[in-house]
């Protein structure tokens, strides 16, 4: 009897579009399992689907490391989700990518957002604020 030696396949390049309603999430998992996020949609939907896809995938071993995110620019449906996943447990292991702050117009949070709270919303002010062509002064509020 001959056998034949059996050749696991390929491990493939994946790329998930996340349905996160209004705005965009992709993740693209290479063939060795490193990974890389390219916007986490609006608030809320970080956890769901975001969080709980990249738990699944790392448990079951097509996620070996989220090492890159990328943000392409400031809109809450972009950027929004971003903290759930890394409050979720995924920090990306070697960077973050935005936009820059080239064209963003000076934001005082204090006149373009009342009532909002900064100690807790500190941390958005590095983020800058889009140019008003692109979105509003509430949409921005939202992020925090």
């Amino acid at each position: 009897m001959l056998a034949l030696p059996v050749f696991a396949a390929p491990p493939k390049l994946s790329i998930i579009h996340f349905d996160v309603n209004v705005g965009d999430a992709t993740l693209i998992i290479s063939p060795d399992g490193h990974g890389v996020l390219i916007d986490a949609g609006d608030r809320g939907r970080g956890k769901d689907p975001i969080v709980e896809f990249l738990t699944r995938a790392t448990s079951d071993g097509r996620l070996v490391s989220l090492d890159h995110v990328i943000v392409t620019h400031y809109d809450s449906d972009h950027l929004g989700g971003m903290d759930e996943v890394i409050k979720g447990g995924f920090e990306p292991a070697i960077s973050i990518l935005d936009r820059g702050n080239e064209g963003l117009r000076e934001f005082d949070p204090t006149k373009n957002c009342p009532g909002l709270d900064m100690p807790a919303n500190a941390s958005l002010l590095p983020w800058g604020v889009p140019p008003l062509d692109h979105c509003s002064d509430k949409i921005t509020c939202q992020m925090g």
